[in-house]
């Protein structure tokens, strides 16, 4: 088994006493281990001679500011990050194993979880109510038996037309006509 033991400035000049062991040199930081244990050349440096070439993505995470405390890295594009502010409020949301610990995280662990595309899971008061496919069905079938009138009518809601003349309306002041029910009702 593998001991982190030995620890000493400048590379190792003793033995390993035993395969696998760790050594580290606190002056160049870097980090050898032993592949046997006959004499000081058994130590093999294990640091990088290359630097380490991150991917894309790692780099542009990097460049961003990376691990910079209270921040999160997001991609704004491919090979492109930014950060965000990472509040302690938006950590304790995140570390929430699960919905409801998240729901009780903000304050809302009173409030049901239900799916509100289904219908059965929406309150319905009786100024806020689904419409039946009765009511549907009524309404559409009102329609087609209100007659259309003519071009020279003027149309209604329900489509039904009365004939309106310039005699139909008075003017009381400007852009501003009183309906002349009188005239309307004598035809």
């Amino acid at each position: 088994m593998a001991k982190h033991t030995q620890v000493g400035s400048g590379a190792p000049t003793t033995t390993p006493t035993e395969l696998n062991q760790h050594y580290l040199d606190t002056v160049s930081g870097k980090f050898y281990f032993s592949k046997g244990t006959s004499s000081s050349a058994d130590w093999l440096d294990s640091t990088p001679t290359t630097p380490v070439v991150l991917g894309p993505e790692l780099e542009a995470i990097k460049a961003a500011g990376g691990s910079a405390a209270g921040r999160v890295p997001y991609y704004t594009g491919p090979g492109t990050a930014s950060v965000a502010v990472f509040t302690v409020a938006g950590r304790n949301l995140v570390a929430g194993i699960d919905v409801n610990a998240q729901k009780t995280t903000l304050g809302l662990n009173n409030v049901q979880n239900l799916d509100q595309t289904d219908p059965s899971n929406i309150i319905q008061t009786p100024l806020l109510q689904f419409v039946t496919l009765a009511e549907k069905s009524d309404w559409d079938s009102k329609e087609p038996g209100v007659s259309g009138g003519t071009t020279s009518q003027y149309y209604r809601g329900d489509k039904s037309c009365i004939h309106c003349d310039s005699n139909s309306f008075k003017r009381e002041r400007a852009n501003c006509y009183r309906r002349n029910y009188r005239s309307i009702l004598q035809r």
